[in-house]
């Protein structure tokens, strides 16, 4: 019977996620392909068995991924229409952007969810911080307490951005949990999946999504990406948080620390191993959920 977090949601807000390996789940004589990045996870979902890892519990830092904890915490679909006048200080360890802002300019939660998820924008996330708890400090301490709610029990943040900092770190696992829970949010998941998108501001901007592989129509067969997120910083290297999926079945990879050159690399190769190797793809059948951007099966 498959394991799947949509069963549960009546029970608790983040149902528990816990992997497995499943060694029915891909054949025995297939070799996994070796990867620049230091730390890997890639996960079936929703069987949630593991197809490949690499030191996927040791800490380290993980960039802009943790934005998507950000855009989970502050997330209200019933406030996205709220003004927020952008202050000062959440200027502060700004990183040039493509987005062109300015103090005392005034944006919506949703043009700002925007800019932190698909531009990547460290501004807009210090706004959405500051706005929800009054404070960083105060924001930084339920961003934390949300992790424990997620099961993400090796990370710790000190920021909303994820630039970096001294104890900041998680891992692929924990980022993988944070991934699939990011994902169960309608909206979360259809900012993450365009590759661009106009901000509907004065200006007339529009923002670009830093995950390159969503302007590619398949990545291996029929299956296609959908999110997620990307980061880099020069502690971290280059991460990304990512999902692929088909009309059957879905993936979730975690790559930490690699190489601008060999990011998409990796992930094009590990996808491509599930997909050959996979016995579950010929066993899958389509089970209906309310998330237009995620596909979910259920194994027989």
């Amino acid at each position: 019977m498959a394991i799947t977090l949509l069963s549960h949601c009546s029970q608790q807000r983040y149902p528990a996620i816990e992997f497995n390996r499943s060694p029915s789940f891909y054949k025995e004589n297939s070799t996994p392909p070796q990867v620049q990045a230091s730390s890997a996870l890639l996960v079936h979902y929703p069987s949630m068995s593991i197809v490949y890892e690499k030191n996927a519990q040791i800490e380290r830092p993980i960039a802009s991924l943790q934005k998507l904890i950000t855009g989970l915490l502050v997330n209200n679909p019933d406030r996205l229409q709220q003004k927020i006048v952008l202050q000062k200080k959440d200027f502060k360890a700004y990183d040039p952007q493509s987005v062109k802002l300015k103090p005392n300019e005034a944006y919506t939660r949703e043009q700002l969810m925007k800019m932190l998820l698909i531009s990547s924008n460290n501004i807009a996330a210090n706004a959405l911080a500051r706005v929800h708890s009054g404070s960083t400090k105060s924001f930084i301490k339920k961003m934390n307490d949300l992790a424990l709610e997620l099961g993400m029990n090796n990370s710790h943040f000190k920021n909303a951005h994820g630039l970096t900092q001294s104890n900041q770190y998680s891992t692929a696992v924990d980022a993988t949990k944070m991934a699939i829970h990011a994902y169960q949010s309608t909206f979360i998941a259809s900012l993450c999946s365009q590759p661009q998108a106009p901000l509907y501001d004065s200006k007339q901007q529009t923002l670009n999504n830093t995950n390159a592989l969503l302007k590619q129509t398949t990545i291996a067969q029929d299956y296609r990406c959908v999110g997620l997120k990307t980061g880099y910083t020069q502690a971290s290297g280059y991460c990304l948080s990512l999902v692929i999926t088909n009309d059957r079945e879905t993936f979730f990879l975690t790559l930490l620390n690699s190489t601008r050159a060999q990011i998409y690399n990796d992930a094009r190769k590990l996808f491509k191993h599930a997909i050959h190797s996979s016995y579950f793809r010929h066993q899958a059948k389509p089970v209906q959920t309310n998330n237009p951007f995620i596909s979910y099966g259920s194994i027989q």
